[in-house]
């Protein structure tokens, strides 16, 4: 942290220098070279921290199999956690609230959601209700970044607007290639998709 602000106390001061030395463009042009350093800054930085952890990113193919092998415990996570939303006993806005394993308040705490999300290898499951006043569900099945950059695995139930998924384009090697932001949302069964971000 302390690197951090020294590198960010030296970064204003040259800005400053520059301001008062050079011409506007030569301001915009340093500015914009020190956006790309700090982009290129966080990428690197995410990348020491996903390395850090070692546990392997599941493939596509992984996470599809974990719900068809748990499709009776996804759909009664699905019963129990929009019962909850719509009879708005649960949290503390009408419409969206999370339930996390790990931060859940004692007095919050149900067992048996607990229980069906460890099952399914996963700890946070996030209710919102969507336009047309019905449940949608996000549970969190692996999440790795920092700052707005990394990649997530989510499943996704009653999604309002589902991202397009296309067999060709949406394979992880290519994703992961391009290095462009990219999300979608594969329908699975039952309401319910495998939905991937890259950022």
């Amino acid at each position: 942290m302390v690197l951090l602000s020294k590198r960010l106390s030296n970064l204003l001061l040259d800005y400053a220098i520059m301001l008062t030395k050079n011409s506007i463009k030569d301001t915009i042009l340093f500015y914009n070279r020190d956006i790309q350093l700090n982009k290129l800054f966080i990428a690197l930085l995410t990348l020491c921290l996903m390395a850090c952890d070692n546990r392997p990113a599941p493939s596509f193919y992984d996470v599809e199999k974990n719900f068809y092998d748990n499709k009776i415990i996804f759909n009664e996570l699905a019963a129990t956690f929009c019962d909850l939303g719509l009879k708005k006993n649960f949290g503390n806005n009408n419409h969206w609230f999370g339930y996390n394993i790990d931060t859940v308040e004692d007095k919050l705490r149900d067992k048996n959601l607990d229980r069906l999300l460890k099952k399914i290898g996963a700890k946070l499951i996030t209710y919102q209700e969507t336009e047309s006043n019905q449940c949608s569900l996000i549970i969190d099945y692996s999440t790795r970044g920092f700052a707005g950059t990394g990649i997530s695995y989510l499943y996704s139930y009653q999604v309002e607007h589902p991202m397009p998924f296309n067999s060709k384009e949406h394979t992880f090697e290519k994703i992961s290639n391009l290095g462009l932001d990219m999300s979608f949302d594969k329908a699975l069964e039952s309401g319910w998709y495998f939905s991937f971000k890259y950022t």
